[in-house]
């Protein structure tokens, strides 16, 4: 199994212990993330960084948080951006 893959299936772990809120909002993150991703050949390196996302989404949660807050935040862009800006 490659490591995408594996990324991908803890991701869906995580996913399911999501909120509806959290859910919705990971979604839309993970969507916008993968698209962008696949224009610059960065799939697994982009699915790793979903799977660090996620996995704070899940521990904020824990704590009685939601990723609501983050809607505000530039986290998104400058990982897409960093994305970019990586070598192939």
């Amino acid at each position: 199994m490659s490591k995408q893959m594996e990324y991908r299936k803890q991701i869906e772990v995580i996913e399911s212990q999501l909120t509806k809120e959290n859910k919705e909002y990971m979604g839309r993150i993970n969507g916008y993330m993968m698209i962008a991703s696949v224009f610059h050949r960065q799939e697994e390196a982009v699915t790793a960084q979903l799977l660090s996302i996620y996995q704070d989404v899940l521990e904020a949660q824990k704590d009685g948080l939601s990723a609501s807050p983050l809607k505000k935040s530039p986290v998104t862009p400058t990982l897409i951006k960093k994305n970019r800006n990586s070598p192939e």
